[in-house]
């Protein structure tokens, strides 16, 4: 059977299997810019975020950052020059409890465990000229801070 090119299923099809940009960072030098790009997973099911870097100068092809890992997303750069990005990998610590953590990422190197709140990480900023970071994440209802909300949720 042949499939009609304005097929209304076939376009909404192609739509949703085009990967997509949900995050943009540029370094403080603008030598490198970081894209958080989701695309379907193997199965087609669920949408899983990668970091790609795209060279500002258009001299570079798109590549896939390196020590990065699907699932890894919402780039940032700190004032010295370090990607900073949230993620749902494993840390190795015990009490991390769910949710994503942050963590840094070098020029070259090994990514870098950085903070987790025992509630998960929602969002982040870094500061442009200092070594500020804010974050925000959920707390439980009645727990003061995040050693109150861990508190509660070991219980």
């Amino acid at each position: 059977m042949t499939t009609m090119v304005n097929d209304p299923r076939t376009l909404h099809q192609r739509l949703v299997e085009q990967p997509r940009c949900t995050g943009l960072a540029l370094a403080p030098d603008g030598t490198r810019l970081i894209l958080s790009v989701q695309a379907l997973d193997d199965e087609g099911v669920r949408y899983v975020p990668e970091l790609w870097e795209v060279d500002p100068a258009g001299e570079r092809d798109p590549r896939s950052v390196p020590g990065s890992r699907q699932g890894d997303f919402a780039p940032a750069f700190a004032a010295d020059g370090t990607l900073l990005f949230l993620s749902d990998r494993e840390t190795g610590e015990a009490d991390e409890g769910p949710g994503p953590s942050l963590w840094s990422l070098p020029d070259s190197g090994e990514a870098a465990w950085t903070a987790h709140h025992p509630g998960g990480t929602t969002a982040f900023t870094a500061a442009a000229r200092s070594d500020t970071l804010a974050c925000t994440a959920a707390l439980l209802p009645g727990a003061a801070d995040a050693q109150a909300h861990a508190g509660v949720v070991a219980v």
